[in-house]
């Protein structure tokens, strides 16, 4: 793996001054993606910035208006919350298909929506649940609806300097339900030809 300087902030504002420094900087959320990128070098970096660290981004909780989920909380949190809390099926279903439990417990939604992969597990679920993407940069940030976040395989809207802070999804409508399922040629530890929410 190519050499690169890390960082491990405790503030947003840190993480914030950090991603904005010239050269390659990348964000790591959950790391499952990234680290492998790097180790085989499809992306480079000179610099990469944990957020795993920053309160700001691990916040998880639910109200009468929705779910709020930060950007560094694990597949394996979203799971248990949604599994426990209801009203969110196919978000709850698809955070226990993304890798290994192993996987599961380091990766986090917000990384697997940022590599923006056409595979990914959660973007179909997060797509019917009309998740809105908050951003943070130097200078504020933006609500991005889900559907407007990609700008095509592997890529986001996302700025240089600019991460995703956190996701929103609105209380599903009463009488409604949902579900996430996905095509795979193994029956498991497999990554989608297919995802359908």
């Amino acid at each position: 793996m190519p050499n690169f300087d890390y960082e491990a902030p405790t503030s947003l504002a840190s993480a914030l001054e950090l991603l904005a420094r010239p050269g390659e900087v990348r964000p790591l959320s959950g790391g499952t993606d990234i680290i492998d990128q790097l180790k085989s070098n499809r992306r480079h970096a000179d610099l990469v910035v944990d957020l795993k660290r920053v309160p700001e981004l691990l916040t998880l909780e639910s109200n009468g208006s929705g779910l709020r989920i930060g950007s560094a909380v694990s597949c394996t949190e979203v799971h248990k919350y949604t599994a426990e809390k209801g009203g969110f099926p196919a978000l709850s279903e698809s955070t226990e298909l993304v890798g290994s439990i192993h996987i599961q417990n380091r990766a986090t939604v917000g990384g697997n929506l940022c590599n923006a992969a056409p595979s990914a597990d959660t973007i179909p679920a997060l797509l019917i649940h009309e998740a809105v993407a908050h951003t943070a940069n130097a200078s504020g940030g933006r609500e991005i609806p889900l559907i407007d976040f990609f700008a095509g395989p592997g890529q986001t809207v996302l700025e240089k300097g600019e991460i995703l802070k956190e996701l929103v999804l609105p209380a599903p409508s009463n009488n409604t339900a949902s579900a996430y399922l996905r095509f795979i040629p193994r029956n498991e530890m497999d990554i989608a030809v297919a995802g359908v929410g």
